[in-house]
């Protein structure tokens, strides 16, 4: 603080200084400071937070919009490996057969021709 006291206003010579502005490092009496969200600025460093907003707004929504695309995209492939995995899942697990605990006996094709013993026929006979 005993900087503060010693030093001259930047803009006004004979006035001694009653702030130090964070932005620029220079020193202000009471009449060249403002009171910008929480700290004592001068008008330059005022001027140059005022326009940052506008710029970083442009930036933000351009990187909402980079985040909103990719979170479709990702989600996009993620259904489409989901159905991929779900369409290749056999069909008697759809049908419920594989909840059956009673083990079901194969059927057996068998042809006509073979249980009949006799009456085997053959074409042109």
């Amino acid at each position: 603080m005993a900087r503060v006291i010693r030093q001259q206003c930047f803009n006004h010579s004979a006035s001694e200084a009653a702030a130090r502005c964070p932005g620029c490092g220079r020193f202000y009496c009471r009449e060249c400071v403002v009171d910008f969200e929480g700290r004592l600025l001068c008008a330059s460093c005022v001027a140059k937070l005022s326009a940052a907003p506008h710029f970083q707004w442009r930036l933000s929504a351009l990187r909402r919009l980079a985040l909103t695309v990719a979170g479709f995209v990702l989600l996009w492939t993620l259904f489409g490996l989901l159905g991929v995995a779900l369409s290749r899942i056999p069909a008697k697990v759809h049908s419920g057969a594989w909840l059956t605990t009673q083990a079901e006996p194969a059927a057996i094709e068998v042809d006509e021709a073979t249980t009949d013993g006799d009456n085997v026929t053959t074409d042109g006979e």
